[in-house]
């Protein structure tokens, strides 16, 4: 600070920021001109331009001032249309411009502004102030930037002009604030059948009321995700019903656009929100794909129109569906004898109660897994023991033995049948001690003789069984040692034992007793 600094006021320090502060306090309109026009600091000349109210000095530091900042804040202190009408038509720097148009209402330099201004900022902010239709119109379908048409579209009340933008601009971002701005029922309905672009067609759909076009479009629409926006807009339960017959079901397509695969449901989803049984009946009856035919059928109560379908639908799995929902036995006997598809006669079996029906069908059906499913129903043991001993599958075989209980009918299998995997089924159901023994001594299978000594209890028994031990099976006896705990048997096993072996299992079990 120099000398003459202390003689001279504030606002002509040497120093810029005691000017700039000094600015700050005034409130001499003069003296705030004067640092305005003349101080060498742009900062000290914005904070006096910043504290200026005098309209024609503001007009005159705007024009002059070669700093955009010193222009822009004397535009935000301009009130005078006229004057800011000229900043946005000849002042070079856009921001100055757009500072002019925030303050700018004469619709006609908006306009002109919206239609010629070189920035695209100060182009679209003219046209959020624009209400003139003509002239909305004419930036929404020539601006060069799909923001400032975007912008302009979303203010446009022309409902022709908006369908002619929705289906024809280059950009999708302007074709859907334009379609959301079309209200005009008869027009949604032409842009949702014509517009080339999906999501476009999609945004006129979320639009339209009318259930027979709603129902249309969803059969017919060449996109998923359109005909999916025009079900969830259908509360018709008619029009519901007509998709679901109609629409596409399940198959699958590729999406060109991203090469991917799509499962197309629907005319599956049509049914989500329909419960009138009539129209339910109806789309079960006609509906052009299986999978819709089987979606109807899940939700159908009619048990005659139920046993028609099972009876005479052509897809197994609707026939299959239909006889899950039947609760008739003598239906489902019907069904469960005639119907020429395995799973369709299988489903019919699991409803099953009648004892003789169903020993008929696992006697004679002549499919395995149909037997079985009649098998694992029964209850009457001498049935189940005639198929235990009878049937000519295997598999049918075990099952009927893991449903017995009788211990005779278990004893007989156990001892006589062939297979050892049938045999092991009934050893491991058998309670009798010497039968177990006898097995656990004298089956052919190892497998069957070890499950016999696992289920082996009775210490007797088990000590017998230990005494007729082979070197050749003496890997049993660590089994059967850890059940037999009584010390008299274990002493007339480690004497009288056969193996060598066996009695020193025996010896080792004695001492660890004591």
């Amino acid at each position: 600070m120099s000398f003459a600094d202390l003689l001279r006021p504030k606002w002509k320090h040497s120093d810029w920021r005691m000017r700039q502060a000094a600015a700050k306090e005034l409130t001499d309109q003069a003296l705030l001109a004067e640092i305005a026009r003349n101080d060498q600091d742009v900062d000290v000349r914005k904070v006096a331009v910043e504290r200026l109210t005098d309209q024609v000095v503001l007009a005159e530091i705007i024009r002059n001032d070669s700093f955009s900042e010193v222009r822009q804040a004397g535009v935000k202190r301009l009130t005078d249309q006229s004057l800011l009408t000229h900043i946005v038509n000849n002042d070079s720097d856009w921001h100055v411009r757009l500072e002019a148009i925030e303050k700018l209402n004469d619709q006609a330099a908006l306009a002109q502004a919206a239609r010629n201004d070189s920035h695209a900022d100060v182009r679209r902010a003219a046209v959020a102030k624009l209400t003139d239709q003509a002239a909305l119109a004419q930036v929404a379908q020539n601006d060069s930037l799909a923001d400032v048409r975007r912008t302009a579209a979303g203010k446009l009340t022309d409902q022709h002009l908006l369908g002619h933008i929705a289906e024809t601009d280059n950009e999708l971002a302007v074709r859907l604030v334009a379609v959301r701005n079309v209200s005009e029922p008869a027009l949604l309905a032409d842009i949702a059948k014509k517009a080339n672009d999906p999501d476009v067609r999609r945004h006129a759909v979320e639009r339209i009321a009318e259930q027979a076009l709603l129902a249309k479009i969803a059969e017919t629409d060449r996109n998923r995700d359109v005909r999916l926006t025009a079900l969830r807009r259908i509360t018709d339960p008619r029009m519901l019903a007509e998709v679901a017959r109609l629409a596409p079901a399940g198959d699958y397509v590729e999406n060109e656009q991203v090469g991917i695969c799509f499962r197309d449901d629907a005319g599956v989803a049509a049914l989500k929100n329909l419960t009138d049984q009539t129209l339910l009946a109806d789309v079960a009856t006609t509906a052009n794909y299986p999978e819709v035919r089987g979606k109807a059928v899940s939700k159908l109560t009619d048990q005659e129109v139920l046993l028609d379908i099972a009876k005479n639908d052509g897809d197994v799995d609707v026939r299959r569906e239909a006889v899950g929902k039947l609760t008739d036995q003598a239906a489902l006997a019907q069904i469960a004898r005639n119907d020429a598809h395995k799973e369709v006669r299988r489903k019919a079996v699991s409803k099953l109660t009648d004892q003789e029906i169903l020993l008929d069908i696992a006697k004679n059906d002549g499919d395995v897994d149909v037997r079985r499913e009649a098998t694992s129903k029964l209850t009457n043991q001498e049935m189940l023991l005639d198929i235990a001993k009878n049937d000519g599958d295997l598999d049918v075989r075990r099952e009927a033995v893991g449903k017995l209980t009788d211990q005779a009918a278990l004893a007989q299998i156990a001892r006589n049948d062939g297979p050892d995997y049938v045999r092991m089924e009934a050893v491991c159901k058998l309670t009798n001690q010497e039968l177990l023994a006898d097995i656990a001594r004298n089956d052919s299978h190892e497998s069957v003789r070890w499950e016999a000594i696992r289920r082996l209890t009775n210490q007797p028994a088990l000590a017998a069984h230990a005494k007729s031990i082979f070197l050749s099976e003496a890997a049993q006896a660590s089994s059967l040692f850890q059940k037999l705990t009584n010390k008299a048997l274990l002493s007339d096993v480690r004497k009288n034992a056969k193996c060598s072996c066996v009695r020193s299992w025996a010896d080792w079990k004695i001492s660890q007793s004591r």
